[in-house]
């Protein structure tokens, strides 16, 4: 449609601009946001190689940036995509001891689910376990968005799904009873009916 065309034309703009200020001014305390500005146009255009070449440039030459957190998630995520789980891991670990950070707690969800991927579903629970602890605290400190307490409900449904694929894929498989304590462990409260429903 015209709209996306003309939407293209500018974000292709948008691009050459961010070259041209980067080339000039390579040493600008502006740098980490136009690595990002540019990544996120690239990624907008269906670019996602440049897109992710930059966040890592972004991480590795400014890890301290306020951008650097987002830019470890979009990394994690594109390697993910490409079933890297192990790179996702890798990314996301400064992140994981980051608790300030408001991508804390989704940099424990992503982990769990690239440890569960890679078949490690001990440790997949134990970071749902910790992601948990995290943002109880964050609800207990009036820090927590809407989109954190969404977060906390999906995590423990997280750990049901992972403890019956434990179940089905360990020999000798974990009892009931000792599933069900796991789960008792985490203080579902009122999200314990669910957990169950989702692991029957």
């Amino acid at each position: 449609s015209r709209d996306e065309s003309s939407h293209r034309k500018s974000l292709k703009e948008a691009v050459s601009t961010f070259d041209e200020v980067l080339r000039k001014f390579p040493r600008s305390e502006q740098v980490p946001q136009l690595l990002s500005w540019r990544a996120k146009a690239y990624a907008d255009l269906g670019d996602h190689a440049h897109a992710e070449q930059d966040f890592r440039r972004l991480i590795a030459e400014h890890p301290s940036a306020p951008e650097a957190d987002s830019a470890r998630m979009s990394i994690a995520e594109y390697a993910s995509n490409r079933a890297d789980y192990s790179g996702a891991i890798s990314v996301l670990e400064p992140l994981s001891k980051k608790p300030e950070s408001p991508f804390h707690p989704f940099a424990l969800h992503q982990m769990a689910w690239a440890h569960f991927n890679r078949g490690e579903i001990l440790r997949a629970v134990e970071y749902c376990g910790r992601n948990v602890q995290a943002l109880r605290a964050r609800i207990r400190n009036q820090v927590a968005s809407s989109s954190d307490e969404a977060l906390l409900e999906n995590t423990l449904l997280d750990v049901a799904t992972f403890e019956a694929d434990r179940v089905e894929k360990e020999s000798p498989a974990p009892s009931a009873k000792e599933v069900f304590q796991a789960f008792l462990a985490l203080d579902p409260g009122a999200k314990l009916p669910a957990m169950s429903l989702r692991f029957a």
